[in-house]
């Protein structure tokens, strides 16, 4: 459980007790900021923890956090993004950075893939149902965008008003993404 109090709490259902996440300035092996701004679990567990100032990961069976920070070549600035797509890659997106495609086994970022305008960010991400060499992300100001994995192009779909068939009708920050799996 995220809340905005600026922490995580695990709590175990089974006796109904929390266990209380936070920074410890003391402790490079805790959080790296309270103020979390994405989670998400990958396929073998680890949970993503994304913050203000970067990304940290959770190992529920050891219990031990790991911060990824710019020795990791990932900038420590707010996470808007983790998913995994079903190559096993993981895809981080930051506020005004790129979106980066990261090998969790090599511990590396692959590649960077920078936003066109009107997108200064991309914010939520998911993979194509249908066709996993897509990903869609939501945008910050730009609407959505879907991304070829394998040519590393955008196409846009920016807010449209007037049409809107053709975009989202507001010029906002899309918080969320799901895809539909019957479409």
């Amino acid at each position: 459980v995220t809340m905005a109090s600026g922490h995580i709490d695990k709590i175990d259902p089974y006796t109904r007790n929390f266990s209380l996440y936070r920074v410890r300035a003391e402790n490079s092996a805790s959080l790296s900021n309270n103020s979390i701004s994405a989670l998400y679990q990958d396929r073998d567990g680890l949970v993503w923890i994304g913050t203000t100032r970067g990304l940290t990961t959770y190992d529920p069976d050891t219990g031990r956090f790991t911060r990824l920070t710019s020795s990791d070549d990932l900038p420590e600035m707010k996470v808007m993004g983790v998913f995994q797509d079903s190559a096993g890659m993981i895809w981080i997106s930051f506020h005004n950075e790129a979106l980066v495609k990261f090998d969790k086994n090599a511990g590396q970022v692959v590649n960077r893939y920078p936003p066109q305008p009107p997108a200064d960010s991309f914010t939520k991400i998911v993979e194509d149902a249908n066709n996993p060499d897509i990903l869609w992300l939501g945008t910050r100001l730009g609407g959505f965008a879907r991304f070829d994995k394998k040519s590393g192009q955008f196409t846009y779909y920016p807010p449209n008003a007037r049409e809107p068939e053709k975009g989202p009708v507001y010029d906002a920050t899309y918080h969320e993404v799901v895809t539909d799996p019957d479409d």
